[in-house]
């Protein structure tokens, strides 16, 4: 009979634990590497996808002030007259031009006039302790009369 057991060939039920153990903590590790490269990749995409929001807002009051005929600029309002009013300003964490959203997430927009120099200054709203910010300043034509 202990010939017969020493022949037999299987594996042991420590053999079988210490399998499921090592196979469990390199699981663990590849799942945990995923779910930070996951959640990498939707911070980054949703930082990215803020910074084009405003470039669009920056873009659209650049095209509008080239336009204008008379601007008011107030630290938190532009208003443009030319073919028709134009306001734009910071309302609920959007920039809005009238009733239209240009971009949503902002923290702040600012507007400067130094002689013929418009400066605007948009920032997102802080996400993950990270904040973003673009400066854009605008030289005004001859003709564009500027209130303060």
């Amino acid at each position: 009979m202990s010939r017969f057991i020493r022949n037999e060939k299987g594996v042991t039920l420590i053999e079988l634990l210490a399998v499921l153990i090592i196979g469990s903590l390199i699981m663990s590790l590849i799942i945990g590497v995923v779910i930070n490269s996951q959640r990498t990749y939707t911070s980054q995409t949703n930082a990215a996808e803020q910074l084009a929001e405003i470039r669009y807002a920056v873009k659209a009051i650049t095209k509008e002030v080239r336009k204008a005929e008379r601007i008011k600029v107030e630290e938190n309002k532009l208003t443009i007259d030319h073919d028709t009013r134009l306001v734009i300003q910071r309302q609920n964490g959007e920039v809005r031009q009238n009733n239209s959203v240009l971009a949503t997430h902002i923290g702040a927009l600012k507007f400067a006039v130094d002689g013929r120099l418009l400066s605007i200054s948009i920032a997102t709203e802080e996400t993950n302790g990270k904040k973003q910010e673009t400066k854009a300043e605008i030289y005004l034509r001859d003709g564009v009369s500027v209130e303060k």
